[in-house]
Formats: structure tokens, sequence, C-alpha cells
């Protein structure tokens, strides 16, 4: 059978879950459906076993609409037989033979009862684990499409700033090692990473004793893990090359604290060389203002004489978790 039929027959076929009072009426309506249809057919070929189409309906009825209803089909299903099938004579069986005949209808309903019940767990299982498995394959496209993207805009960004093929490799790796490792300690979280781990691994390549990082207690989302490690990492090698991490002395600090409706990051480096802004937007401005626009976010960069300054605005839609509450619905 092929994926498609499967998914087709889980959809439309497969039971889904009923309360108790709609498994009543449904066993009690199907009951009576099903004597109705036994009498219909007595008239068109005789005299049959009384019972006969109520063996395979209450099995069906228990496998689709639950234990319940199969319940309710067996008890009306017999009520109803008898009543109106064997006392009133519609069939030639009376006595010892009814009796027997009920007896049997019993067994056998409480047999296709208990596998029809267990059926009808192995279906429903069956359907959640493709529901999560759809979910999944889904999920993993849509990382694997935004991580496919990150990485062209970091290859054009690169072929644009670099002067020849090997300084263009050098570049391109780096920060593919960076988005990497960002993705790495959205992993190990469980994709929600707490800021500040992620934060230190981010800058940890760059002489972390040189950073002051502080900040409440608060995990974000997978996609803004992955951004903001990209985007420290940016920061972080400018500082080295041009701000305050070209300086012996040089300090970077990174704090976090809410505001209205957003997380505030701010990364100000200080002690380094005087600032002046180069004029073009490079690499990290152009990856910063692409990142964070989605749900309002944004980021502004600054260049005081005194160190460049970054702010970062996350939306809270953004942050999963503070001190263990969500935030995020």
């Amino acid at each position: 059978m092929s994926d498609d039929r499967i998914n087709t027959w889980f959809r439309w076929i497969a039971p889904r879950r009923f309360s108790l009072v709609q498994q009543l009426v449904i066993g009690v309506t199907l009951a009576s459906g099903a004597v109705l249809a036994r009498l219909i057919i007595h008239r068109i070929l005789g005299d049959t076993a009384p019972y006969f189409i109520l063996i395979p309906t209450l099995f069906l009825t228990t496998t689709i609409f639950g234990g319940l209803a199969g319940l309710a089909f067996l008890v009306a299903g017999t009520a109803l037989t008898l009543a109106f099938v064997i006392h009133e004579n519609t069939i030639s069986l009376t006595g010892s033979g009814a009796t027997l005949a009920t007896l049997i209808f019993l067994i056998v309903g409480i047999t296709l009862l208990v596998f029809g019940m267990a059926m009808r767990g192995l279906v429903l299982t069956a359907r959640s684990a493709q529901a999560r498995a759809d979910l999944l394959a889904g999920e993993m496209g849509h990382r694997v499409k935004n991580i496919l993207a990150l990485a062209q805009v970091i290859v054009r960004q690169s072929a644009s700033s670099s002067a020849d093929v090997p300084q263009l490799l050098a570049t391109v790796e780096e920060r593919l090692v960076a988005l990497g490792r960002a993705q790495s300690i959205a992993e190990v979280h469980a994709g929600t990473p707490p800021l500040r781990d992620l934060v230190s691994e981010a800058v940890s390549p760059f002489d972390l004793a040189r950073f002051t990082i502080t900040g409440e207690s608060v995990s974000v989302d997978r996609e803004t893990a992955k951004n903001l490690g990209l985007l420290l990492h940016e920061l972080s090698t400018n500082a080295m090359k041009y701000g305050a991490l070209s300086s012996p002395v040089g300090k970077v600090s990174i704090a976090w604290a809410f505001d209205a409706e957003w997380l505030l990051l701010d990364w100000v480096e200080k002690d380094g060389p005087p600032v002046r802004d180069r004029g073009r937007a490079g690499f990290g401005s152009k990856l910063a203002r692409a990142l964070f626009v989605a749900d309002g976010g944004g980021v502004s960069l600054d260049f005081p004489s005194s160190g460049v300054r970054c702010s970062v605005r996350i939306p809270l839609i953004r942050v999963v978790i503070v001190d263990g509450l969500s935030l995020s619905h």
C-alpha cells in the first residue's frame, strides 16, 4: 500500500475519539439499525441465525467508535433481538434453542468486544505515530530550509567582502562553524537554550574572561538562538579586528533585561581604540538587521568613540522560559 493511500486511510477511516455519551448513542443506534436489518433479511431469506448480522457489526462498532459503544451495541442488540426477533416468533426458534443462541452470541460478542478494543488501540497508536512523524518531518523541513537560507546569506555576503578565494573560504568556514555552534547549543537544550549558556558559547573562542555577561534567567527559542549565536560571533570577530578586543585592556559587556513587550540585549565595548563608523554596512550590520526583523524585532548599531554598541530587541513570543514560566503563549 502506498504512503498516500496509508495517509488517506488514517485520515478518513481510522477511528477517532468519542465522548462517553456519543459512544452510548452510537452503540444503541447501530444496534437498532442492525436488528431492523435482521428483520428485513428474515423477510427476504426466511429463517436464519438470529444474531448473525450483529456479530460483524459489533466488531466494527467497537473498533471504530470505542469500547463503550461496543458494549452499548451488545446490550441493546441482545435486548432488541430477544424482544423483536425471538420472543415475537419472527423466527422458529424458542425455548432452549433461543437461550443457547443468545448465550453463544454473548460469549462471541464479549470476545469480539475485547478484540475490537485492542484493534482500536493499535490503530489509534499508529495514527498518533503517523501524526507525530508528519509533524517531525514538517519541522525538520522548516529547519533545513531556514539553515540553507542563512547559509546562502553567509556565502553571498562573505563573497562581497572577501579579496580572494582563500579569504572567502576562511570567512565562510568561520561563520558556518559559528552557526553550527549555535545550533548545537539549541539541540543540547531541546531547542530552548538558556540565553546565558548561548552567549557564553558564542563568545568563548574570543577569550571569555574579557566578557562581562549579566542578565535574567531566560531561555529563547531555536530560531532566536541560531540567529543570536551568529550575530554574537560577528560582533566578536569585528571587536577582535577593530574594536575593544583588539586592545589588551579592552572589554565587552553583554547584558539583557525585559522592557515592556521585549527582551532587550545590549552589547557594549569599552577600553578599546577609538571607534569610527566605516560608512558602509558590513556583513554584521546586514546580518543583524535581516535576522531580527521577524515578529517586530530589531537591531540598532551605534559607533560612539568609546566603543561599538549593539542593541537587540527580541519579541516575547521568542522567549520560551523565564524562571520556569512560558512567555510564548
